[in-house]
This record gives C-alpha cells, structure tokens and sequence, in this order.
C-alpha cells in the first residue's frame, strides 16, 4: 500500500540533445536536476550521498528515485507516501525542469501521478490525498495487526535495522506508535485528519515549515542515525543532517521544543575525541540504541545491539563493537535433515549440546566449543534440521560483559522456512 507517481517522457531525436546520448548521461541529467531544486529548497544537504552516479536517493526519508530508460523513452517513478506531499510536489519540480534538457514527460495508460497533482497542481488537493492514504493504511494496520508474527513495520525502508516491536504498537519512522493512534487516524475527518496526517508525514507543507524540520529531524534519529561513532562519509552525513534539522526547526521557531539529550549525543559521536568504543544511552529516540535482529546470511537471524559496527575481510564477515567479534560463515549441512544429530568432525568430543525447539516448530542443534587458549571466544555450529542448513559463528571478545553477551546472542538465534 503506498502512494507515487510515474511519469513517461520519449527521449529526444539523435543530434537535438546528441551529448546525452549514453544511459549514463541520462542519469547524470536526472541526479543534477533533483540537486538543483533540492538547492532552490534548500534541502541539498538531504539528498543521500551514494556513489554511484545511477542511485539516486532525493531524500533521506523517502526510497530510491526509479529510472527506467529503454531505447526510445525514459520512466522515472518515485513513491511518496513515505516522506508526504511536500516530497511529491518536489518530485513534480524535478520533472518539470528535465523539459529543458528535452524530456517532456507525460503520463499514459500505465504510468500516472495517483494523487492527480501533476495534472491540477493543487498542492491542497495533494496533502488530502495522501491524508486520505494514511486513514487507509491506518484501517489496514488494524485489520492486520492480530496476523502479523514480527509485528507491524509501517512506511521504513526494507533494509532498516529494527528492534524487536513493542506489544500493541507498530514501528513508524517516527518511532514506536500505539495502536491505539491507528484506530484515531481512520476514525478521523476533515480538519482532524489533517492535522493527524500533519503529524505523520517528514514533508507536509510546500515548503518546509518548522515541524517538517523537526519531524525529518527525529525521524532521521530513529531510522537512520546508527548511534555510534560514525564508521564512514555516509554515516556521519546523515548525523549531521539530522542536527541541520533541529537547528533550522529551532532558527524558524525558537519556542519549538527540540530533542536535547539526543543533538548532545551526536555532537558528542561526531566529536573527534570521542572514541569508538562509546556506546549509546540505553533508552530514547533511536531504534539502533536497542537489540535488533540482524541477518547473517542464509534465512538466519539473531539479535545483537544495533549500533554494533558491520566488518568484514577477506575471510568473514559479521559484527563488532569494542573487542567483541562476531564472525559469520553459512554451508550446506551434509547430515540427513531427519537426523537427530549432526556430525561435526572438526569439534572436539567434550562439546556440550543443546537442543531447541523453535518458534517455527523444526529442530535447532547448538553446539558450543572453547577457541584455542590464544583467543578468548567460543565457536557455534547451529543446524536447523528441516532446512539442511548449518550455520558457524564465532564470537570472540575480551571485554566484561563478554560472558553475558554469548549466551544472549546464541539464544536469539532464529532461522526462517524457505520462501518466509
């Protein structure tokens, strides 16, 4: 469920725009046009940094810009029922200023603006469709709340690192939300529904207001900010640009209540002399400050603190924090998949064994042996029998809560059918 648009233009005649002649000139074309209008609006600095010269990602709380080109027309497609109207509206500026480079782009049969905006330009009639959206997503979350096994995750990228939900509440990329507040949402109308949808999306106005810097800004603390000494140009980026937030919403009104204890934590993360060993407060604005499930390869999963560090070599890859190592390797286990046991020859006889029923109702092996005397850390072997999969870990660390720490995370450990 989600609300876009996709707009169709034919590429110019050979010669008349002869310079854009590439693919890859094209979507220089297009990643320049969103730069420039997110300049004249003041939001260059949330355009996400990517590398890669055909990714283009026009804003931080919205998903990728699509670009579709074929030998004779371009598509672009974006959805905007993440980030709101104003983002829409903005996508539709981006649209209208590719015409000067030859791209007039229309819509047909099969790609349209859902909302209607790019046709009428009514930028009222535009914040009630997508409020009319939210009222529909909110009827949906209560139809399917009781159906969900992991909880409810609403409007945040597929790839965002999450903690386990909350009992009656749905993850939002403004945080924990009631279910309760979904229930408000589709009960609402007129005036109140605004408002609520007000409260809901990043980008609601035209042009960003106060609350819309101050809603960005916290939504970027939530889902996006690792809470940690930044790893990379990436993260530190985004840090930054969530600090912007809070100081343009405090410049447009100074009586707006910011998130203080949060901006005093990333100031101190973006501080040089913090060093990379700070871990989070427990507790407040941020999903990466609690334990989330991350997966490690094969349909496997298991929960470590979320502001952990991703590493990897030649050899491994996995997670680290401090002098806590966890290291990942997935196979194919050659044991029957009925069997009760699996052989591991290359473990010594004195391991102890575990075993587990899972959620999913299939058998999980869990052996643990001690690493040689030259590093302190344990090897887990862990086979779900129905899957046939096996799955190593080694997690290694010297630190005080290292004897907390492995028995946590191999209790978390999950594996998931195929084709879930």
């Amino acid at each position: 469920m989600s609300v876009g648009i996709s707009l169709i233009a034919k590429k110019p005649r050979p010669g008349f725009f002869g310079r854009f002649s590439r693919e890859a000139d094209w979507h220089a074309v297009i990643k320049t046009a969103v730069l420039q209008i997110a300049k004249t609006l003041d939001t260059e600095f949330l355009v996400v940094p990517t590398g890669d010269p055909k990714s283009i990602m026009p804003h931080y709380c919205e998903e990728w810009l699509d670009i579709e080109i074929s030998k004779d027309s371009i598509i672009l497609s974006s959805k905007t029922s993440s980030c709101g109207p104003g983002y829409h509206a903005f996508i539709v500026d981006v649209i209208d200023s590719l015409e000067s480079n030859g791209l007039r782009f229309e819509e047909d049969g099969e790609n349209v603006d859902e909302t209607g905006y790019f046709a009428s330009r009514d930028f009222g009639e535009l914040q009630r469709q997508h409020a009319s959206y939210l009222k529909a997503l909110a009827a949906w979350v209560q139809d399917n709340r009781d159906k969900s096994e992991t909880g409810l995750r609403m409007s945040l990228p597929v790839d965002a690192i999450l903690p386990a939900p909350l009992a009656f509440h749905a993850q939002t990329p403004s945080g924990f939300m009631p279910y309760q507040s979904f229930i408000d949402i589709s009960e609402a109308e007129g005036s109140k529904l605004t408002e609520l949808a007000s409260d809901w999306f990043a980008w609601w106005d035209r042009k960003h207001s106060a609350q819309d810097w101050l809603r960005i800004g916290k939504q970027l603390m939530w889902y996006q900010v690792p809470w940690h000494v930044p790893a990379d140009g990436y993260e530190r980026h985004v840090m930054e640009a969530a600090l912007e937030c809070c100081r343009r919403a405090r410049v447009m009104d100074y009586s707006i209540e910011l998130p203080q204890t949060e901006i005093q934590e990333l100031e101190k993360f973006l501080s040089p002399e913090t060093p990379d060993t700070t871990a989070p407060v427990p507790g407040g604005i941020g999903y990466r400050r609690r334990l989330c499930s991350r997966w490690i390869g094969s349909g496997w999963t298991c929960e470590i603190p979320g502001y952990w560090y991703d590493y990897s070599n030649d050899k491994n890859w996995g997670f680290c924090f401090g002098d806590v190592y966890l290291s990942v390797s997935t196979y194919k286990a050659t044991a029957d998949a009925n069997a009760d046991a699996i052989e591991l020859t290359d473990l010594s006889d004195d391991i102890a064994t575990i075993i587990e029923e899972s959620g999913a109702g299939f058998k999980m092996r869990l052996t643990r042996q001690k690493l040689p005397s030259d590093a302190v850390g344990y090897l887990y072997a862990l086979q779900a029998a129905s899957l046939n999969r096996l799955l190593l870990i080694v997690i290694e660390g010297n630190d005080d809560e290292f004897e907390k720490t492995i028995p946590a995370i191999a209790r978390s450990l999950k594996a998931t059918k195929p084709g879930q």
